[in-house]
């Protein structure tokens, strides 16, 4: 059994995935959250106590994430500020959370020698101002990263 530590797991995706987890492995899972407006602890309702821990703090939070990092074995990273017109009104969060909390969280998967994979989703991504996006089709395949790392048993 592993023990992972997911961040953002109150979100939509994360939620998803620590369901996924909890019910497709035997790991315990840990979520860090903020809880802010993506986030909602309901979406986590129902999961066994002896397998999953609930922390509400932030990403950028060095101690609290030196201390998680010290009793995991892989970190989950879905934490981010991800609608983008917010940061238009006000940027602080998004440096704060997508830039100094990842910062935060590589550096703790560096001193703790923790596995740590992290999930970017396409809405942060932009086309560039210049050439064109490479096409997509239908046919391409498409395999979430760390669902497949959990389901072959690699996190």
């Amino acid at each position: 059994m592993s023990r992972l530590l997911v961040t953002g797991g109150a979100g939509f995706i994360g939620s998803n995935f620590v369901h996924h987890v909890i019910e497709h492995t035997d790991h315990h899972v840990t979520v860090l959250d903020k809880l802010t407006y993506a986030g909602n602890r309901a979406s986590l309702a129902g999961l066994p106590d002896d397998r999953f821990a609930f922390v509400q703090g932030d990403i950028a939070d060095a101690a609290l994430v030196d201390e998680l990092f010290a009793q995991t074995d892989a970190v989950v990273h879905y934490a981010a500020e991800s609608h983008n017109d917010n940061s238009l009104h006000d940027p602080r969060p998004f440096l704060d959370t997508n830039i100094v909390g990842t910062y935060t969280l590589l550096e703790a998967a560096r001193r703790h020698g923790t596995r740590l994979a992290s999930h970017l989703h396409r809405r942060g991504l932009r086309r560039p101002r210049t050439g064109r996006p490479k096409p997509v089709h239908r046919a391409d395949p498409v395999q979430p990263v760390v669902a497949v790392l959990v389901d072959q048993g690699r996190l």
